[in-house]
């Protein structure tokens, strides 16, 4: 019995070792077979290795072929697809089993993403199966796994909620252990992914505070951008990210200031000191900035409101010492950015022109209507380079979005220049999708239209009745700016109007006195009848008239008067704030609202008495049409002026030829 004992006991010794020899031997052949597929060279030699006998047979194996196909296959050379076919049926198999461990799952995910840059069903394919595989296993992964695999699906852009729902659960569960490059990682494909997961951001969040000091500049850098594109509020997390690459600023490369400038001017959270800091950083090592850099970091610091003449000054030489090496987007990004900062640089503006009309048929519709817009809003004039972007926006007009038409055709009027070719094009482009454009689009290209002197009654009619259906979602600078639009082309649309008086009615309160003026002009100007609006009109200016300005105020007394709507209460605050502003009038103003007074029958002779003795100071610069009308005006109120009526008759005997 005890010798049967002692055999039984040494058969179980001898299984257990041969299984341990097995075991051994499996792992160094598995190593030897990774050496080989990691040694390969080319495409042709890492597929060679499969065809003399070494299959798929092995996690190891699946993984790391991937993990080396991906390398190679940067160099410019591809798999066949019998190749690929294979490789794809054994990954498929091998996940349906179980066979792959959950870092074969991740490394195969990453492998796979990388190498198969087109998205078609093969790819899509072998993500379902590594998904299904890696959501059944989740709670065999490490954190390194975890961040590797999240990132290669999100870098694949593969929707698979149900692997991503794990993938949080996961998180959550090991976040303590993650380094700061897999904090970083983790967060950068959740944001990518757009997958909701305030919960997995929070504790990201908690543990990249704690960690902070552990990160470069880089993860710092990362991890700020990944919390901006998920949208995830986290104020306690950006001031520990802006003191700790404030720490850490003499570390920072060209690449990694960009990046964290641009990460916090999204984030639209005040950080002047780590501005300062980055500003004096990208000063001192500007000639290492690359073209990219340069964009970026202009329009992070345009965006974040945060002025920096010396870093402007340095970025405005750097790109144009660089600009020849700018792609059409870095371009239009330049422009926009110095326009939005407000940073003169008229020898930076000079050779963007110069560089983009020689570039202009590669720019996209949106670069085109960026550019556009920022040498408008820069105030920097360049004939030839709006000649050159109406030429190519024409031709491509039918690709613009509704932003980008709006931009551009609210560009090209407001810098007065004449395309006659590019209005019709972009007319027939806006037709065809003006129910897709939001209501500031649908202001912005109505104002561009009017201002332009454009006629397009077709367009107008489009315009009017997108603007009807959606006038509740109108602010009150759209509403202002369409009513003058229309009013100013002269299209006429009673039910837009009506529209218009009754969303201003509800939205009154909210007024400026710019959109207050412009509302009355538009109704006079259109002989829109509507006595209610002009009283509430009148009630809400006369509130505001402090803030009017003098432009304002002359066109409030012309609709009113104009449209014949009697209110003498704001006539009597008109002229009161018209005698405080009367050495900030010009003869326009003088003349306008000399004329409206008159025209509403509202005497008031202490403003007729400033107007007479302002007008009659500047009289030499009044045209023709001023004098006429000032003329007109203090005959009509019978307001005796003989300096006045003197300072007329010289100026009209001047120009005579012209009257």
């Amino acid at each position: 019995m005890m010798r049967c004992r002692r055999v039984l006991a040494f058969t179980q010794t001898s299984t257990i070792w041969r299984c341990m020899a097995n075991k051994s031997k499996d792992g160094v052949a598995a190593n030897e077979l990774k050496l080989k597929i990691e040694g390969a060279g080319t495409i042709s030699d890492l597929f060679a290795i499969h065809a003399r006998g070494s299959e798929y047979d092995s996690d190891v194996s699946v993984a790391a072929t991937w993990m080396q196909l991906s390398k190679l296959s940067q160099g410019g050379e591809s798999a066949s697809q019998d190749q690929i076919s294979r490789l794809v049926d054994a990954t498929e198999r091998m996940a349906a089993i179980e066979r792959l461990s959950s870092e074969a799952l991740a490394n195969t995910a990453y492998g796979v993403v990388q190498a198969m840059q087109k998205r078609d069903k093969q790819t899509m394919r072998v993500l379902d199966a590594l998904a299904c595989a890696s959501a059944a296993r989740i709670d065999q992964f490490n954190s390194h796994c975890i961040a590797k695999l999240a990132l290669a699906f999100a870098t694949a852009g593969h929707r698979s909620p149900a692997l991503f729902d794990t993938l949080v659960r996961a998180s959550a569960a090991n976040i303590d252990q993650f380094s700061p490059a897999e904090l970083a990682k983790t967060a950068r494909a959740f944001a990518q992914a757009r997958h909701p997961s305030p919960q997995l951001f929070d504790a990201l969040a908690r543990a990249s505070t704690a960690k902070i000091h552990q990160f470069d500049p880089d993860l710092l850098a990362h991890l700020a951008r990944a919390f901006v594109q998920a949208r995830h509020s986290s104020p306690e997390l950006f001031d520990t990210l802006a003191r700790a690459c404030d720490a850490k600023m003499d570390h920072f490369k060209p690449r990694n200031l960009s990046s964290a400038a641009l990460a916090f001017s999204s984030a639209r959270l005040s950080s002047p000191v780590l501005f300062d800091a980055i500003a004096r950083k990208s000063v001192s090592c500007i000639d290492q900035f690359h073209k990219r850099d340069l964009a970026d970091t202009a329009l992070a610091f345009a965006n974040a409101g945060h002025s920096s003449p010396a870093l402007f000054e340095a970025l405005a030489r750097r790109s144009i010492a660089s600009i020849d090496q700018f792609s059409p987007a870095e371009l239009a990004k330049t422009a926009r950015a110095f326009a939005r900062a407000r940073q003169p640089s008229p020898e930076l503006f000079d050779t963007l022109a110069r560089a983009s009309a020689a570039k202009i048929n590669h720019f996209n519709p949106q670069d085109l209507s960026n550019i556009a817009w920022a040498f408008v809003k820069a105030g920097h004039n360049s004939s030839a380079l709006f000649d050159a972007l109406a030429s190519a926006s024409a031709a491509k007009a039918v690709d613009f979005d509704p932003q980008a038409i709006s931009k551009t055709a609210w560009a090209f009027a407001k810098a007065g220049h004449s395309s006659p070719a590019l209005f019709d094009a972009i007319s027939r482009a806006s037709a065809a999708k003006v129910s897709h454009f939001n209501p500031q689009d649908l202001s912005n290209l109505a104002w561009a239209f009017a201002k332009a002197g454009h006629a397009s009654p077709a367009l107008f009619d489009a315009l009017a009745n997108a603007s009807a259906i959606r006038i509740d979602e109108f602010k009150p600078q759209g509403i202002s700016n369409t009513a003058w639009a229309f009013a100013k082309a002269g299209h006429c649309s009673p039910a837009l109007f009506d529209a218009f008086e009754r969303a201003s009615e509800a939205k009154i309160e909210q007024f400026d006195p710019q959109e207050l003026a412009d509302t009355a002009w538009a109704f006079a100007k259109a002989g829109h009848q509507s006595p209610a609006l002009f009283d509430t009109l009148a009630n809400a200016s006369v509130a505001k008239l402090d803030d009017f300005n003098q432009q304002d105020i002359s066109m409030t007394a012309w609709a009113f008067a104009t449209a014949g709507h009697r209110s003498p209460e704001l006539f009597d605050a008109l002229a009161r704030a018209c005698a405080a502003q009367i050495d900030q009038l010009d003869t326009q103003h003088l003349s306008n609202t000399a004329w409206a007074f008159a025209k509403a029958g509202h005497r008031s002779p202490v403003l007729f008495d400033t107007l007479a003795h302002a007008s009659a100071a500047i009289i030499d610069q009044f045209e023709p049409q001023a004098l006429s009308m000032t003329a007109w005006a203090f005959a009509t109120a019978g307001h005796r002026s003989p300096e006045l009526f003197d300072a007329l008759a010289r100026a009209c005997a001047a120009q005579i030829d012209q009257l």
